[in-house]
């Protein structure tokens, strides 16, 4: 959070807001030289309770299903994407842009490996899992491999 505060406030003027609103403040992560902000919607279904120790709104167990469910239901629609599209021999860079993740390392690391892992995803060239013709296909079409 500091490194964006040498910018100007606005990080401070983001919570502030947040906070008079009633909803839930931002989270920040920095990492790999990438800064990312999850704002939380507010839950339609309960009235705004007293603010926790980080000013964020009550949460409830609903709050917590629904973000869940909500993560997971995200979650199996781009592997259904993903699926479809890999219907045909596919390269990293291909895939992920296609889904329109931009950071590489979060989508090797849980995009793309909890694919390979489940076997929901094959390599055309297992015995070469580096090589830069690397490509992925869905396990149904892994007979197509080149």
């Amino acid at each position: 959070m500091h490194i964006v505060e040498r910018w100007g406030t606005g990080i401070q003027r983001v919570f502030a807001v947040c906070q008079e609103a009633g909803i839930v403040v931002p989270e920040y992560t920095v990492e790999d030289g990438s800064i990312r902000v999850n704002f939380y919607r507010q839950s339609f279904d309960k009235k705004v309770s007293d603010n926790d120790d980080r000013g964020n709104a009550g949460s409830t167990t609903h709050d917590t299903t629904h973000d869940t469910t909500h993560d997971t239901t995200h979650d199996e629609a781009r592997t259904e994407r993903i699926l479809k599209f890999c219907a045909v021999p596919r390269n990293r860079t291909e895939i992920q842009e296609y889904v329109r993740i931009k950071n590489r390392s979060y989508f090797q690391k849980e995009v793309l490996k909890p694919l390979l892992d489940s076997g929901d995803l094959y390599l055309t060239l297992p015995d070469k899992p580096q090589s830069k013709k690397q490509q992925y296909i869905a396990k149904q079409n892994k007979d197509l491999k080149k």
